[in-house]
């Protein structure tokens, strides 16, 4: 099994990019005691072990120069010191894979990057996403293509999407979640529609009571 990790590399400017220490209040298994910029490591960290195959996705906005400076100067950098750290040999920066990413927003340009993506990912994966950086549709457009890689493709399966919260509340306490169970749960909510249920609240509960257990 390929372990993928798809990251969005992030359009603030380099000197904004600051390493951040983060916590991990719902799972502490995504807690990496190091300061990084890109939160997507904290999974790599988490999930990826030496006798891995690795795939690197990293969708960039390659118009935007912060995009590229982040990219070559913070980003692969990272990547090669967690290599190195946890002997990651299946780890290959030279083989990342680029989805380019465009600062045009409108459906034309949002639909290839969802189409760029299908294109990347095949059968047999484990998937791990980032959504912390990119535009407010990148996350929908990276939902949308994992929703349908998760109903067609042949055993491959989304493991984690993690969020850091990088630039909300108290800024020394910044935290990483794992928000796969909203990918499961509009997977749910689909099925519940399909079936022509109109009033999912119960199961909503049911959701909510599991995880505060």
């Amino acid at each position: 099994m390929i372990k993928t990790f798809i990251t969005v590399i992030s359009e603030n400017k380099p000197e904004d990019l600051k390493p951040t220490r983060y916590i991990a209040p719902e799972d502490e298994k995504l807690f990496y005691d190091k300061e990084i910029k890109f939160p997507i490591l904290a999974a790599i960290n988490a999930y990826a072990e030496n006798n891995d195959e690795i795939k690197i996705i990293a969708i960039i906005n390659e118009e935007n120069l912060n995009t590229v400076e982040n990219y070559n100067n913070s980003f692969v950098p990272a990547l090669e010191e967690l290599k190195a750290e946890k002997n990651l040999i299946g780890l290959d920066t030279s083989k990342i894979i680029k989805v380019t990413a465009k600062s045009d927003q409108g459906i034309n340009a949002n639909l290839q990057l969802v189409e760029d993506l299908l294109a990347v990912i095949g059968d047999n994966e484990i998937l791990h996403a980032c959504i912390t950086f990119g535009t407010k549709p990148l996350p929908i457009i990276i939902f949308m293509a994992l929703n349908y890689i998760y109903k067609v493709k042949n055993n491959t399966d989304i493991e984690t999407i993690v969020y850091g919260t990088r630039y909300s509340g108290d800024r020394s306490k910044f935290s990483i979640y794992d928000v796969t169970s909203l990918f499961y749960t509009n997977e749910m909510f689909m099925n519940l529609a399909n079936a022509g249920v109109v009033d999912p609240i119960g199961k909503v509960k049911a959701m909510r009571e599991t995880f505060e257990d």
